[in-house]
């Protein structure tokens, strides 16, 4: 299925669409009504012409050409061009109307294996943590140490320093309790508190930023070890940060998009090229926000927005391979990111400046990271529409 072009004229729609049919080229009309309230244009119909068969797609396009050219030209009439007719009498057998479509042919055809898996990996993989998270009773002001998430969330989260790893050892020998009761320690436990408390481990550039300002930055690589766990060898702790959720709402948002965005894109690359885009857009998000926040993130989001930006260069770069996102929900998107990121300077300035503790823990990097990839990938050639 390929997109040849649109026509905002029904009368010109139904001749196109029946001069195809006296050709036998098998085609769909999908109707869009434009409901972008800001364009002149709005409440127009416009009328997508998609052929069945890819091979007539380049003699189709030539036809669709012509006929923007001069929908006059006898070509194009299906009223009797193998025999004359009066004025007055019918063809005997007049070429049916075109049914139009209010969905694209798109939207029909079923979500790929590739998007299926995705989906069910999240799934699982949130309601197993969910059932293996401690059931300790955590101290609030501890409650957002990674050290209290799942066993799965701990092996697939982007690192997980030595400082967390001592912290686990701890709590498995004294209990939660004796993280703040340090002076009734005994003097074993004393000296493994201590060993914590002298193992460094990256904050990320925000909390650099806040404590030390620029020099934090400058500083940090040479002071705080990074991709612990990832030197070591587990090079999958890069993608699989995306695979994890924090809550309903977290993954049931994430998922809706996936299913929006994957299928069109799965539909109009091969597995490998989509796997492949996947996997660079989730690295690229995953460094990013590493570097900013360090390793307490998770979400599918950053491909998301990586997704987003990829069809918004397809399309305009190629809008013939008719991906599906209109104007409104791009600039709502686009709204939605930099509201976020907002509301993250806004609380860096209320911390820096005015100590005053307000983090929303929003993976705006992993955001703007994808994003920016997803475009880059989008505006060149090798993630083009292809038939294999």
């Amino acid at each position: 299925m390929r997109l040849v072009g649109t026509l905002n004229d029904e009368s010109k729609a139904m001749a196109f669409s029946r001069f195809l049919k006296t050709k036998g080229i098998a085609h769909q009309v999908e109707t869009k009504k434009n409901t972008n309230w800001g364009s002149s244009e709005y409440g127009t119909i416009d009328y997508l012409f998609w052929i069945e068969d890819e091979d007539h797609w380049e003699e189709v396009k030539k036809w669709y050409e012509l006929f923007l050219d001069n929908p006059q030209d006898p070509l194009f009439s299906t009223s009797g061009s193998t025999q004359e007719h009066s004025n007055n009498t019918p063809p005997e057998n007049p070429p049916e109307a075109p049914e139009f479509s209010k969905t694209t042919p798109w939207e029909r055809q079923p979500m790929g294996w590739i998007t299926k898996s995705l989906l069910g990996i999240c799934i699982i993989l949130f309601l197993t943590s969910q059932l293996w998270v401690p059931s300790i009773k955590v101290p609030e002001r501890l409650a957002g140490l990674i050290v209290f998430s799942s066993p799965i969330d701990k092996a697939l989260l982007f690192d997980y320093p030595k400082f967390y790893d001592l912290l686990d050892h701890f709590i498995k020998l004294y209990g939660v309790d004796d993280l703040e009761k340090t002076a009734d320690l005994p003097p074993e436990a004393k000296q493994l508190m201590q060993k914590i408390n002298q193992t460094p481990f990256w904050p990320g550039f925000y909390q650099l930023m806040l404590i030390e300002g620029w020099k934090g930055i400058s500083q940090g690589f040479s002071e705080y070890p990074t991709f612990e766990k990832i030197r070591e060898g587990q090079i999958w702790r890069l993608f699989t940060p995306i695979l994890l959720h924090a809550n309903i709402f977290h993954i049931l948002f994430n998922m809706m998009w996936l299913v929006v965005l994957g299928k069109q894109m799965e539909q109009r690359l091969s597995p490998y090229r989509y796997i492949l885009f996947i996997l660079i857009v989730a690295v690229i998000s995953n460094i990013s926000q590493y570097l900013m926040s360090g390793s307490n993130f998770i979400g599918f989001s950053g491909v998301l927005c990586g997704m987003l930006a990829f069809i918004w260069a397809r399309q305009h770069k190629a809008a013939w391979e008719g991906y599906q996102i209109d104007r409104a929900t791009m600039l709502f998107m686009l709204i939605f990111i930099l509201g976020m990121a907002s509301i993250q300077l806004f609380s860096f300035i209320l911390e820096k400046f005015f100590e005053q503790p307000f983090s929303p823990n929003i993976a705006n990097m992993a955001h703007i990271g994808g994003g920016i990839a997803g475009y880059l990938l989008g505006k060149g050639d090798f993630f083009s529409w292809r038939h294999a």
